[in-house]
């Protein structure tokens, strides 16, 4: 049987070098997390949940990037469809992920939020934002 505290960060520390994310949990475990697209850029740390529960990670590229959830205690990554855009990108404080996509000139501009805090990786359109003409 899992430990409680094995589904929760204690630390994070963002391995530029090797291209990896070590989450030490506070039941003293340690997860490793390596870019899932090194392809297309670096990895970055965005940051843990409200709950220390899930991790948002990102690949930056250009205007944009990828994005993933990873569930500590399910040790599972889950891809945010669409990536994000230029604009906000994070956790709200209730534990839900907030982002933009598109957003390059303005054009095809949306902003979205998770649909609930146990699946925050599943994205729902909260406002258009792009010029219509």
């Amino acid at each position: 049987m899992k430990s409680r505290d094995s589904q929760y960060v204690h630390n994070l520390t963002l391995d530029e070098v090797q291209g990896m994310i070590i989450i030490a949990k506070k039941d003293g475990q340690v997860d490793t997390l390596h870019n899932p697209a090194p392809e297309e850029g670096e990895l970055d740390l965005v940051g843990p949940s409200p709950d220390n529960r899930m991790i948002l990670l990102t690949v930056p590229t250009g205007d944009g990037g990828r994005a993933w959830v990873y569930h500590i205690g399910k040790t599972e990554l889950h891809e945010i469809e669409g990536g994000f855009g230029l604009g906000e990108i994070g956790w709200r404080n209730k534990g839900g992920i907030v982002l933009h996509q598109g957003c390059v000139m303005m054009t095809h501009c949306k902003k979205l939020e998770s649909k609930n805090v146990d699946s925050p990786w599943i994205m729902e359109l909260v406002e258009d934002l792009g010029k219509t003409e």
